[in-house]
């Protein structure tokens, strides 16, 4: 469990001091390491690290493509990262890390390398060969979770509603309709949440944003029940049951010891 926060601001109103406060409420979620990289203008990307994979600092983040034409943070773990670095036109990688692998994989293959990804993940790119363009994607099954609000020429995100609450708490309005949900549901259906203007990332979802330029929410994963149908009971617990101990093998991936 990691934690990042990012802001992208094209209004000349960045403030470094407030982005690094609103990274430390995160802290909680990554005690192995913290730190941001700010271009000092427009950008601000911090993170806070919960090592699993690499253990080394050579994969802390933010990290950088090797091209420098990227920069990601990244929340989660790629079970399969190993398998997709051969996939990559790229073989001179510096770290052993699967953020590595993503960062890479999208400079070499763009968004779609992402439906590739198999794991648990939220992350954010900003790609500095569009005019900054931030790419925000979450995995299908939702469990990272990844928020962010629009503004005026600027984009606010965060593992947390309360690192973004932090630094634009003066422009957040409480949802009445998220609060009726609640209270009869127990739970805010995504991807609202409890203030109107700030919105959750749905899962299986990439979100592109330009700016003042065009914006787009486009799914990348979606369920199939299909291969169920035909099948009897018996033989769909028995399936179920083979492909869960494959998937518990496939995902025991870690560079710390793991306690079973």
């Amino acid at each position: 469990m990691c934690g990042f926060f990012g802001i992208v601001d094209y209004s000349g109103g960045l403030d470094i001091q407030r982005s690094k406060e609103a990274l430390n409420t995160l802290k909680h979620r990554g005690p192995d390491h913290q730190k941001f990289w700010t271009d000092k203008k427009n950008i601000f990307l911090g993170h806070n690290r919960l090592s699993i994979i690499d253990l080394s600092s050579k994969a802390n983040q933010p990290f950088f493509s090797s091209c420098g034409n990227a920069a990601i943070t990244f929340n989660g773990e790629i079970y399969n990262y190993e398998s997709l670095k051969k996939e990559i036109r790229f073989n001179d990688f510096r770290t052993n890390s699967d953020t590595e692998t993503i960062i890479e994989g999208y400079i070499d293959k763009g968004v779609s390398f992402f439906k590739r990804l198999r794991g648990v993940y939220s992350f954010a790119i900003v790609d500095f060969r569009n005019e900054q363009k931030v790419i925000l994607v979450r995995d299908p099954a939702g469990v990272k979770p990844l928020y962010f609000k629009e503004e005026k020429n600027k984009i606010i995100f965060g593992s947390e509603i309360k690192s973004i609450k932090k630094i634009s708490h003066e422009n957040l309005v409480i949802n009445q309709i998220s609060i009726k949900q609640y209270l009869n549901l127990g739970f805010i259906p995504e991807p609202s949440t409890v203030y109107k203007n700030l919105i959750a990332l749905e899962p299986g979802n990439t979100f592109v944003w330009r700016g003042n330029g065009p914006k787009s929410i486009t799914p990348f994963f979606s369920y199939s029940y299909d291969n169920w149908n035909s099948n009897s009971f018996i033989e769909n617990v028995e399936n179920i049951s083979i492909a869960l101990d494959r998937a518990i093998q496939r995902n025991l991936v870690s560079d710390v010891n793991l306690s079973l």
